[in-house]
């Protein structure tokens, strides 16, 4: 039998003053070889025995390479324009393809949607949670309104509600209470969705929860809902998950359904002190007007920052954030919160509100127009002249119920500025229309009394036409 022998270990040697010097011996190993199946193993044998034939040393043979081709993966990446079409997607793509169109709005046409509705439908059956919670969730951020999917979608989330985890399950409910579902469906998702708020643990879903039961305020058993999740938030917040952006949301929800509590909403705004500066402008004027509402201690240091930094954000505000701002920073200075910059803000606003007027929606005009006259603020008359202007040429777009309030607005603006001119005229005071355009700290710019005849004109058109859509909403009431 031969004697096995172990292969000589190789040496380790190393430069040193009187030559080269052995250190440390070198074990040999085996290199490690790839794992071969049964039918490459005998491929391979076969080439070494060919090797062999020829003479070559058999121990250099090896397989070619072979190169595996990438599986074809649906939806990589998460690009609109490398979507396949909707008629070849499988049922979880449904779902993702939602979410990359809701975030691509820009590219996606309603017929996209259309096709990934019918899509939706063939395969509703073999949908899962989370691709019902996505598709929802895709169809309410992209505003595409299917009622007859969205009815579907709710049937079968009833069906399989306790399968839901808690954040596809609110991923679900919100995205029905946007798309409008019937208020039985929402009924009886409720009770499920109100049982798992002890499940909820980040600040997006806690976040999530509150902007949904803001949108649920008619069904019974909110308020209680709301205080639990009220008690999860403040346990949360000395963790220091939540930003500016979700605590403002919960502030918007606490206003809506009017749960001001005092020591709850102080901790929220100390949480979003530190991160305040990262607020837009509409965020600012949710946290301002919780902390007014609620009359928290410091909640003039909050008016004052908000102030501050909305005034740094002036000249770049959105129509939605100009009616929002000027609502909180009123409110403030009726509670006597607010501060001479929360006054000069507020005409500032005024006077972003008529540069982009034409922007502004009915609905913001009257809100722009009603905190004018609330608060009685002393904005320029051109500006008024402006605002009164496009909204009675939008007066038709209003429901009659905010006309018939505007109209009241207008008719205490109209007072507000025909009083101080029959005052001047009464008098005679050729001086005292000068100074009136200068009264009130600056805050009247007319600069003749052109102008200011030319603002009462303005205001008696807009009333006219006002007057002339509420009763045309009366009589067609009158004729059904």
């Amino acid at each position: 039998m031969a004697k096995h022998l172990r292969p000589k270990a190789g040496k380790n040697l190393q430069w040193v003053l009187s030559g080269l010097s052995e250190t440390a011996t070198v074990e040999q190993r085996a290199t490690g070889q790839p794992l071969l199946s049964r039918k490459q193993a005998a491929e391979l044998r076969l080439l070494q025995q060919l090797a062999k034939s020829e003479g070559k040393d058999p121990r250099r043979v090896m397989l070619p390479f072979k190169k595996q081709k990438p599986a074809l993966q649906f939806l990589q990446p998460a690009r609109f324009d490398m979507l396949p079409p909707p008629s070849s997607m499988k049922a979880v793509e449904v779902g993702r393809a939602a979410s990359i169109a809701a975030r691509e709005q820009h590219c996606v046409n309603p017929m996209f949607w259309r096709s990934l509705g019918e899509r939706a439908s063939e395969l509703l059956q073999s949908f899962d949670t989370e691709d019902m919670a996505k598709l929802l969730n895709g169809m309410s951020r992209a505003s595409y309104v299917d009622q007859e999917l969205i009815s579907r979608l709710c049937a079968c989330a009833l069906v399989r509600i306790k399968y839901f985890n808690s954040r596809h399950l609110i991923m679900c409910v919100s995205a029905l209470s946007k798309l409008r579902a019937s208020d039985d469906d929402m009924v009886q998702l409720f009770p499920e969705f109100a049982s798992r708020v002890l499940e909820l643990r980040g600040a997006g879903e806690l976040t999530m929860a509150m902007a949904t039961l803001g949108r649920l305020g008619n069904i019974q058993g909110v308020d209680d809902m709301l205080h639990q999740l009220a008690a999860q938030v403040d346990a949360r917040l000395s963790a220091d998950q939540f930003r500016v952006r979700d605590l403002a949301t919960v502030c918007n929800v606490y206003v809506r359904l009017r749960y001001l509590d005092e020591l709850h909403v102080r901790n929220i705004s100390r949480c979003a002190w530190g991160t305040l500066h990262e607020a837009t402008p509409q965020e600012l004027a949710r946290l301002a007007l919780a902390a007014t509402q609620a009359r928290i201690v410091g909640a003039d240091d909050v008016v004052g920052r908000a102030t501050t930094l909305a005034l740094e954000k002036a000249h770049f505000l959105m129509p939605v954030e100009i009616a929002d701002l000027m609502f909180a920073f009123g409110s403030a200075l009726e509670a006597g919160l607010g501060s001479p910059d929360t006054h000069t803000a507020l005409l500032r606003l005024i006077h972003e509100a008529a540069r982009l007027s034409h922007q502004l929606q009915p609905l913001q005009l009257a809100s722009v127009l009603h905190s004018c006259a609330r608060w009685k603020l002393n904005a320029p008359y051109p500006e008024l002249a402006c605002l009164i202007k496009i909204l009675g040429a939008k007066c038709e777009k209003l429901p009659v119920s905010v006309a018939r309030d505007t109209l009241n607005s207008i008719g205490r603006l109209r007072s507000q500025v025909s009083t101080p001119v029959s005052a001047v005229h009464a008098t005679g005071d050729s001086e005292g229309l000068q100074d009136l355009s200068h009264s009130a700290g600056g805050a009247l710019a007319a600069e003749s009394e052109t102008s200011l005849r030319e603002t009462l004109v303005t205001i008696q058109v807009a009333v006219a036409a006002l007057e002339v859509r509420v009763h045309h909403e009366l009589l067609s009431d009158e004729a059904s």
